[in-house]
């Protein structure tokens, strides 16, 4: 729930909030701080009576540090020195602030809400900065959050000590300061939500002790569980656990959404054991199973990063020689640090990305998480991993609240309520600031709705909405305005501060967004590792530049061989502090394939996908008014242009009639426009010059003369305007969209639903098109038959130009090919319709793998038909060595549905391969 969505008058609050927060190196700490120099259970954060916290250690080897003193318990605040050996205190970290806020009260909407150190606050901070009504946020008539001080003396600050304010707006990221008490907006809001709604927080899970003196315990994110864990990954009834009598947990998925993992291995039906030491992953929150089958903690995973000399070589595309992309680069990434990859263009900077996310395997060392081979734990990491590549991953054609929405629906469990979508995106659209703009389409470069800042944010929004642990981003500030490229690496270091790992790509930052990183690694050419630790003054010192100078010292990195760096960085104490001494004690040299990505209900998700295609389809006001405009207009080209061209030579139609005529003059006295063999034709005519007489008779020239109806050049016509403009509007649709596929596709996007939600919208609109096609065109040729079978036969023909359409756009890599490729779907479907040239031999085998030859035949038949012309044109003459064949009206029908059926289905599984196949070469 976000600030500006208050409920009743009413006494909800929260559950209490967690009462210590444990410091060290195991897993099981409140705050794990990953350095050689901190102990397993280092030391220990409680709250303290009556306003204040203190610091306990445990018993730890290099001990605990306030201010450079060591201690054993000692009072601290929010601005002392704390470490632990060397190692400082993140107390910036929210969960640390979370000790002594409690949301008492939500007010009514539109009232404001008090902040303050006693009654009547509705939301009380226990510290002795704090006066007791300290400060209040109120909502403008604009729908603008405003920050108060009520005259507090220790004063009210925006981002900094130094900004000290009496009314101020208040952003979504913004970090509000009561004297010395940092108050992340995003920790407040959170909380304010969890009271309106009345859930437990994931803050209290953690320090629940939860004892399985019960036989059997559930775990979701229900209020009816046992365990109730908030988090947008649970499901709703998401998985249960057992105690077994030797103190271990049988652990059982109940078809979650997002899976229940042991040690990183998914559950299956069958369930699994979990031993005391063991980690048990209920979506993204992690459970650490104790000692006598106690859940010791439930937090959300969090996430280190270690790179263990990745190397990478492929063949060069030029001469096939072993080409280095990244030469046995090693760094260690803790939770909570925001880092940035840095260096000139082809250094191995996105493809040190890929490696991190997965989708490179190396060919040497590898990557750990959480001290694991990633690609052993992968799948139980995907729905805690958030990733933002370069290009947009959000329908330009969409508003930004119907983004979030869609990828709500795709991502979260399948039990998530409307409400608590909604909430989700509020929360998500405040935590990117951009909650003033969730109406607005999102719109692309050229068409400037968002700034392209904004885009960013939107796209980073969609990845927030699973409230990940760990971000990646590929050149997120790639063409943006200094201005924006500033906003957005602030909302990343805001992130950060919430306890996300953050990782991205960078090119060339100015010093504003150089000095938010907490460490940066330098790739020099080869994928080599020229620097890794604190940008500032580390980095300025060892390249030689001056400091708060970052471009000129990039320029620095030019000047000398990739390798002379590297060199001389491994003699640096940065590198002993920041690489050697990180470095993790585990094997990073076994990794299996890479990871494929596991999809998810296709049930639940097509609907999803069908109303987000439509939507897509329908916001396309100019293409779709072309498209529909255009098919009346050709109908009437058609009609005006063939409409007094319907006729050939008796004979040249090469179907045969059906009432069996012994002689020509037979035939042409009983039908003279009807069309004989020309066989027969040729025997009567030897025949009569054998016995002497003319070659023929008057009566046979008359039928010579006899000109029939033919309705097969009107009839290409309309099938060539219906196959041509669904051919056109198919083949862009998912080459336009690749980027966004491949990352939905990493997120459990099942292919199925994707191609057929996509086929099944382009169908609809060509049954549309032709349906206003032939309503024009029909009346002008003077077709006769039942209009229903021409309907019928082209929406055949514009669902199989939809179907191929797709299969080319599945095919190809940009959207310049698949128009080039349209040529050769096309030209086919003219050449081998059988109007222009006699089918025989190739060409009449090429014939039965294109659209129109089945819909030319069958709608032949149906106009001749209806005339009294019974010809056994080329599908019965086909149909007849069948048993049982009985001539009949439908029958061509039939075939023609068989015959452009099969190559619609085809098509359409055709392109599931094609999209399967894109995934295989990922790696």
């Amino acid at each position: 729930m976000a600030l500006d969505q208050v409920s009743a008058l009413g006494l909800v609050g929260t559950p209490p909030p967690a009462t210590e927060i444990t410091l060290g190196r195991d897993p099981a700490c409140s705050i794990v701080i990953d350095n050689s120099v901190v102990s397993a259970r280092h030391a220990r954060i409680t709250k303290t009576q009556p306003a204040g916290l203190q610091i306990d250690d445990l018993g730890s080897t290099n001990g605990t540090y306030v201010n450079g003193v060591r201690v054993v318990r000692q009072a601290i605040t929010f601005r002392d020195d704390v470490r632990l050996g060397s190692a400082p205190v993140p107390l910036s970290d929210p969960r640390i602030a979370n000790l002594l806020v409690r949301v008492v009260r939500r007010p009514a909407k539109g009232q404001p809400i008090v902040l303050g150190s006693a009654a009547p606050s509705d939301v009380t901070i226990e510290y002795p900065d704090v006066a007791p009504q300290h400060a209040q946020i109120v909502e403008t008539p604009e729908g603008v959050m405003v920050v108060r001080d009520l005259g507090a003396p220790a004063g009210t600050f925006i981002d900094g000590p130094h900004f000290r304010v009496t009314e101020a707006r208040l952003q979504p990221n913004s970090l509000l300061l009561l004297g010395g008490f940092p108050l992340p907006v995003p920790l407040l809001d959170r909380l304010l939500s969890e009271a309106e709604s009345g859930a437990s927080a994931l803050a209290a899970a953690v320090t629940q002790n939860v004892n399985l003196d019960r036989p059997v315990l559930h775990v979701g994110r229900g209020a009816e569980n046992d365990l109730v864990l908030p988090h947008p990954t649970v499901s709703t009834r998401h998985a249960r656990l057992t105690r077994g009598s030797d103190g271990t947990v049988r652990v059982e998925d109940l078809g979650s959404t997002n899976g229940t993992y042991v040690d990183g291995e998914r559950v299956s039906s069958r369930g699994a054991i979990a031993r005391p030491g063991q980690r048990v992953m209920v979506g993204a929150v992690a459970l650490m199973i104790g000692q006598g089958g106690r859940i010791a903690g439930a937090q959300r995973a969090k996430v280190r990063l270690d790179l263990v000399q990745v190397g990478l070589t492929v063949p060069d595309r030029g001469s096939g020689k072993p080409r280095t992309l990244l030469d046995h680069v090693s760094m260690s990434i803790f939770p909570g640090e925001l880092v940035g990859m840095l260096g000139p263009s082809g250094a191995g900077k996105s493809t040190l990305l890929m490696s991190v996310l997965g989708l490179y395997r190396p060919t040497h060392g590898g990557v750990l998480l959480n001290g694991r081979p990633l690609f052993q734990q992968y799948e139980s990491f995907r729905t805690n991993v958030g990733y933002v590549p370069q290009d947009d991953i959000v329908h330009p054609q969409l508003t930004v609240r119907e983004a979030l929405w869609y990828a709500c629906k795709l991502r979260l469990p399948s039990g998530t309520s409307k409400k608590d979508l909604d909430a989700a995106i509020e929360q998500t659209l405040k935590q990117v600031g951009l909650w003033e703009q969730r109406d607005l389409q999102i719109g692309s470069a050229e068409e400037k709705v968002l700034s392209g800042g904004q885009r960013r944010r939107v796209n980073l929004a969609v990845e927030l909405v699973t409230d990940p642990s760990l971000l990646i981003l590929d050149e997120p500030t790639s063409g943006l305005s200094w201005t924006d490229a500033a906003d957005v690496v602030a909302t990343l270091r805001r992130l950060a501060d919430g306890g996300r790992t953050i990782v991205l790509t960078i090119h060339q930052p100015d010093y504003q967004e150089y000095e938010k990183f907490d460490t940066v690694a330098i790739l020099g050419r080869g994928g080599k590792l020229l620097f890794y630790g604190p940008p500032s003054p580390d980095s300025y010192e060892f390249f030689g530049a001056a400091p708060g100078k970052p471009r000129e010292m990039f320029d620095h990195v030019e000047q000398m061989p990739a390798d002379e760096w590297r060199g001389r960085f491994q003699k640096t104490q940065t590198f002993q502090r920041f690489v050697t001494q990180r470095a993790p004690g585990a094997d990073a040299s076994t990794q299996g394939p890479p990871p494929k990505p596991r999809s998810r209900s296709s049930l639940r998700q097509f609907p999803v996908l069908l109303a987000r295609s439509l939507k897509l389809t329908l916001r396309n006001k100019t293409a779709l008014l072309l498209l529909l405009l255009q098919a009346p207009l050709l109908g009437l080209l058609i009609g005006l242009t063939t409409a007094g061209s319907t006729t050939f030579a008796a004979g040249s139609f090469g179907c045969r009639d059906t009432t069996g005529p012994d002689t020509v003059d037979e035939c042409a006295s009983e039908h003279e426009t009807i069309a004989c063999d020309p066989e027969t034709v040729q025997s009567a005519v030897q025949a009569r010059v054998m016995r002497g007489e003319p070659p023929f008779s008057d009566t046979m020239q008359r039928w010579r003369d006899a000109r029939i109806r033919d309705p097969r050049t009107g009839l290409l016509a309309i099938l060539m305007a219906l196959f041509l403009p669904m051919i056109i509007a198919s083949s862009n649709v998912l080459v336009a969209e690749r980027t966004i596929y491949e990352r939905e596709r990493l997120a459990g996007l099942n292919i199925i639903p994707y191609v057929l939600a996509r086929f099944l919208v382009l169908a609809g609109l060509g049954a549309i098109v032709a349906t206003l096609n032939l309503t024009v065109a029909l009346p002008l040729l003077e077709l006769r038959g039942n209009p229903f079978w021409y309907w019928l036969v082209g929406v055949m023909v514009t669902s199989s130009a939809s179907a191929m359409g797709l299969a080319l756009s599945a095919a190809v890599r940009n959207p310049v090919s698949a128009l080039w490729g349209i040529n050769f779907l096309v030209i086919p479907q003219l050449l081998f319709a059988g109007s222009i040239t006699r089918l025989t031999g190739f060409t009449w085998l090429v014939s039965w793998f294109t659209t129109t030859r089945y819909a030319l035949e069958a709608l032949s038949n149906v106009d001749l038909r209806a005339r009294g012309h019974l010809h056994v044109c080329q599908i019965e003459r086909y149909m007849e060595n069948f048993p049982g064949f009985i001539p009949s009206l439908h029958m061509p029908i039939v075939y023609a549905a068989t015959g452009i059926g099969t190559l619609t289905f085809g098509c359409v599984v055709l392109t599931m391969l094609l999209l399967r196949l894109k995934d295989k070469r990922v790696g």
